[in-house]
């Protein structure tokens, strides 16, 4: 939280506008926004609605709170320490999260990678796979089944984050392009009777899931890996 800052935030409430302040410090708008976002970072919460179209500007209700700190100088210092404080404790929580995923990562490459050596016939959802197991896929010839129908329906469901799902089916379909373009078998199954997956419109939603994520090739990658699978497990 630099003296610079600080002024930033304060002449834009004084003047009630980023084009009025940046004149008033003789500074260009991009510079005086790169003040109020490095500020922003610091804090960990925004202090301005941004609208598009709005050019007077208006407080969040942190960004009201945040007037007297920033007005009152040196006497707030115990005040500015304790939201720190809070920052880097909030800080620790995402770090902790993340090392947990990335654990998670981690462990599902290890697993893939393991089954992959060791001469599975094919890997069923197969999310998180890195590059290493793409490669692996083709390699070994076994057959990968994605299951993105058995991800999509969570979208819609309680408790659920809409982006986390979108996220994952991005990804997901991220995988299967580069894992169709070295040449990977890829075969079409829903994971069917799994929560939201009704039997049989479950496969016509991962045809089109499949199809969409693989573009114009789609089709062939798919009835290309469906052929493996019969020649394969069929008795």
């Amino acid at each position: 939280m630099t003296f610079l800052e600080i002024e930033a935030f304060l002449n834009i409430v004084q003047h009630g506008s980023f084009s009025a302040a940046a004149e008033k410090l003789y500074v260009t708008q991009p510079a005086l926004g790169r003040r109020i976002r490095a500020l922003e970072e610091e804090l960990g919460y925004t202090l301005f609605v941004r609208n598009k179209g709005v050019r007077h500007v208006e407080l969040t209700k942190q960004g009201q709170a945040f007037i007297g700190l920033a007005q009152e100088g040196d006497a707030t210092l115990e005040q500015r320490l304790e939201v720190f404080r809070r920052r880097k404790a909030a800080v620790e929580r995402q770090i902790a999260e993340l090392q947990e995923t990335l654990s998670l990562l981690e462990y599902k490459c290890w697993y893939y990678k393991t089954a992959l050596e060791a001469g599975t016939d094919s890997i069923e959802h197969g999310y998180y796979m890195d590059e290493e197991c793409l490669k692996l896929l083709a390699e070994t010839g076994a057959v990968w089944v994605p299951t993105l129908a058995a991800i999509a329906p969570f979208a819609g469901r309680q408790g659920c984050r809409p982006a986390v799902v979108e996220r994952l089916l991005r990804e997901q379909s991220a995988a299967l392009q580069t894992a169709a373009a070295g040449g990977a078998l890829i075969a079409s199954g829903s994971d069917a009777g799994a929560v939201g997956v009704p039997h049989g419109e479950g496969l016509a939603a991962e045809l089109r899931l499949l199809e969409s994520a693989l573009g114009p090739s789609g089709q062939a990658v798919i009835a290309r890996g469906n052929r493996a699978v019969r020649e394969r497990f069929s008795r």
